[in-house]
């Protein structure tokens, strides 16, 4: 074992090993900090890593068989000015590694500020993302709040239909219904860039539906409508709601020529009514976990 260790030092190859971490760390750390200015892949920097590592090996491998020859009769290597190159670089890697960490702890509040705000930023959902929050119940029955919740539902089921939107949980959105919460509050909550309220308003074969589209973020309202319509037309509503909260958040729908987000078909509204009870039942007899699963949309017998 004592041979073998002299050989690897006669064949300087702790020296080589060392020259190639160093260069290896100092490489990764400019990929590290040039890659998201130009907007690198992290496929990309994570297959540059890998090839050094690959490289690592062969670095030894190579400097076993092509051994550096001395010069002159003298004992000493004839780059033996590589000793000073790998100190240079232990150096600046202490230095680098020692300025990052003084900096770090060091900079000014105004430095520090800039830091949060951008993890804040990054923090924040990607893209738009919408969340349905349960429709309130206007009616003089309170017992038709089946009924919201259902035209809730709907609504929900047809937003995430649209390819590019991302739509929060019926679950997640529901457990906000009869909370005094902040805007801003349940948007961070539920990772949400708008939010969508609601009201139902039930009289006889009559419904009157107010929809509003809020910018989570200050509370602003995008968008607000009033649906005025025949009970018959409960599906031509959800449409017609679901249509023009996508063109307020300006999301294309992705639709097929003649496709619909919510299947338009006539009904009879006391057999609709029933299958929104029986749901409502069934939600509050089973956990939540099971009630996610019920089927969100309606179809006749």
């Amino acid at each position: 074992m004592g041979n073998f260790l002299a050989e690897l030092k006669r064949r300087h190859i702790y020296r080589v090993a060392a020259a190639y971490a160093a260069v290896a760390w100092l490489l990764i750390q400019v990929v590290n900090n040039v890659a998201p200015i130009f907007d690198l892949p992290v496929n990309g920097a994570r297959a540059f890593v890998l090839l050094l590592a690959i490289g690592f090996p062969i670095a030894l491998i190579f400097a076993w068989r092509l051994e550096f020859k001395t010069g002159g009769g003298s004992s000493r290597p004839k780059f033996q000015t590589i000793d000073w190159v790998l100190g240079a670089i232990a150096v600046a890697v202490v230095g680098f590694v020692g300025y990052q960490e003084f900096a770090v702890r060091v900079a000014p509040p105004q430095a520090q500020a800039g830091v949060e705000a951008a993890r804040a930023a990054a923090a924040k959902p990607v893209g738009i993302s919408v969340a349905v929050l349960p429709f309130v119940n206007l009616s003089s029955d309170k017992e038709q709040e089946f009924f919201s919740d259902g035209m809730t539902e709907e609504v929900t089921a047809a937003l995430a239909k649209i390819p590019d939107l991302r739509v929060v949980a019926r679950t997640s959105a529901f457990e906000f219904k009869g909370k005094n919460v902040n805007i801003k509050t349940m948007g961070e909550q539920l990772a949400a860039t708008h939010l969508i309220e609601g009201s139902v308003r039930k009289a006889d074969d009559r419904l009157r539906v107010t929809v509003q589209l809020i910018k989570a973020e200050d509370g602003t309202h995008v968008w607000a409508e009033n649906y005025d319509r025949q009970l018959t037309d409960i599906f031509v509503i959800q449409e017609d709601i679901a249509r023009a909260l996508a063109a307020s958040l300006r999301m294309p729908l992705g639709l097929k020529p003649g496709e619909n987000l919510v299947n338009n078909r006539k009904i009879d509204p006391d057999s609709y009514q029933d299958f929104l009870r029986a749901k409502a039942l069934w939600r509050a007899r089973t956990p939540a976990s099971a009630g996610s699963r019920v089927l969100t949309t309606w179809s006749p017998c």
